[in-house]
């Protein structure tokens, strides 16, 4: 399959399915009124969309056969040298992220 094709699919397939969930939460802005409790037929409209877009999206899958996913967003094999002593780190309790920079064991 030419790419462009497979990105048009792709982006079709993700834009119906945000698509049916931004209709939704619009319907649901407009009949919700603050404090009140989501009304059964608009719940079970949630749960048949739920459930489309899931169906949708396996189908979807299926027939790009997989999709690509940007290898940085992972984090570094095993076999990586820093990923022993991030994994001794976080063991220990000492944090050197944003969260804690001392060092200090976190609460």
């Amino acid at each position: 399959m030419i790419p462009a094709v497979r990105l048009i699919r792709a982006l079709w397939l993700f834009g119906t399915i945000l698509a049916s969930y931004f209709l939704y939460f619009t319907v649901k802005r407009l009949v919700v009124r603050r404090g009140a409790g989501t009304p059964p037929w608009l719940q079970s409209r949630r749960d048949r969309i739920d459930t489309s877009s899931a169906r949708r999206l396996l189908a979807g899958m299926l027939r790009l056969r997989g999709v690509y996913i940007k290898p940085a967003s992972f984090p570094p094999p095993a076999s990586h040298p820093s990923s022993a002593s991030r994994w001794r780190r976080l063991r220990s309790g000492r944090f050197t992220g944003p969260r804690c920079t001392t060092g200090e064991r976190s609460p």
